[in-house]
């Protein structure tokens, strides 16, 4: 498999997308973010069926095989690296467009964004999000991006708060097994 060429994303080069290449450095980086997010009360269960779920998306997403929407224009979903794979951002669709309208027009989904602790509180998230933006919507066509924040997770709710998501519904979940 020869190189992939490196796209960047910032002026300063240091946020860019991700190819297959990056396939050990996400899995680290997932792996972390599904074990941080577990012992925040999240409700990924951070076990190989779910780490091996998520590296499916991402190499769909980095060798765009992924099946494409009306209207869409290159790779159907985007993963991308912060400098020195400190950290992750995965969005996109879960298979192309949406059998339905949403009223936002064509949305994909948020699955997250991971900072490694040691680089937390110097806007990483900020940047990529604002990078991942840009491209969704020039190159992809995207209008809007659906994520979510736990509600153990109040500092996650506060980024994607300035980052310009608004709040439109809240989730509850029923359980059926006692």
């Amino acid at each position: 498999m020869r190189p992939h060429r490196t796209i960047w994303l910032d002026e300063d080069k240091t946020i860019r997308l991700s190819n297959p290449e990056d396939a050990p450095a996400f899995m680290e980086l997932w792996g972390e973010y599904l074990n941080q997010q577990w012992e925040d009360g999240g409700e990924l269960v951070p076990t190989s069926t779910t780490l091996s779920s998520f590296a499916s998306l991402f190499t769909l997403y980095t060798t765009g095989h992924k099946p494409m929407g009306p209207g869409v224009r290159g790779r159907d979903g985007v993963a991308v690296f912060g400098a020195d794979e400190n950290a992750v951002l995965l969005w996109g669709t879960t298979g192309g467009a949406a059998p339905f309208d949403f009223r936002w027009g064509r949305t994909a989904n948020g699955w997250g964004t991971y900072v490694r602790s040691r680089h937390r509180g110097k806007g990483w998230s900020a940047r990529m999000r604002a990078a991942a933006s840009k491209y969704m919507r020039e190159e992809l066509g995207f209008d809007a991006v659906i994520g979510t924040a736990h509600n153990e997770n109040p500092v996650g709710l506060e980024t994607g708060l300035r980052a310009g998501f608004e709040i439109y519904a809240q989730t509850g979940v029923l359980r059926l097994k006692e």
